[in-house]
């Protein structure tokens, strides 16, 4: 069994890995290895995107060896050695464990479309849970005034 783990990689010094590039975001993205050694990578609303094998990143993608990472248009992210994952020989035509080959999964957009995902903000999330958290304090004080 793969041990799992999450990386955020951007500018900022709360980071797990940072980046000295002004094209790179405060909290660029983010890299998810899953249990069955899936490397799914995710954009996080930064301004000068994430690029896959030249494509732009819509929301995530899992990660096929040998795809090339690019944050804004200068930085080359090694995401096979970040991630601890050592190479296929057959570089480039195999899959992650328990995924599909790059040759069989959708293009990128198409995999964004087709689950219905949207682009990550992280404004919206904030004020997500801002709202989550003030309803949760106003069911609070109403069950206070209850009992």
């Amino acid at each position: 069994m793969v041990k799992q783990r999450k990386i955020r990689v951007g500018r900022s010094k709360m980071n797990h890995y940072v980046v000295n590039d002004p094209l790179v975001g405060d909290v660029h993205a983010e890299l998810v290895l899953d249990a069955k050694g899936n490397v799914v990578i995710t954009d996080l609303g930064s301004p000068s995107g994430t690029f896959i094998n030249n494509r732009r990143l819509l929301g995530y993608t899992i990660l096929a060896t040998g795809d090339q990472v690019m944050l804004g248009s200068r930085y080359r992210l090694d995401w096979q050695k970040l991630m601890g994952i050592s190479g296929n020989p057959r570089s480039g035509t195999s899959s992650p464990k328990g995924g599909q080959g790059p040759s069989s999964r959708p293009p990128i957009s198409e995999k964004i479309k087709a689950k219905g995902n949207r682009e990550a903000h992280m404004r919206v999330s904030n004020l997500s849970l801002i709202l989550i958290y003030g309803g949760i304090l106003a069911i609070l004080a109403i069950m206070a005034l209850i009992n």
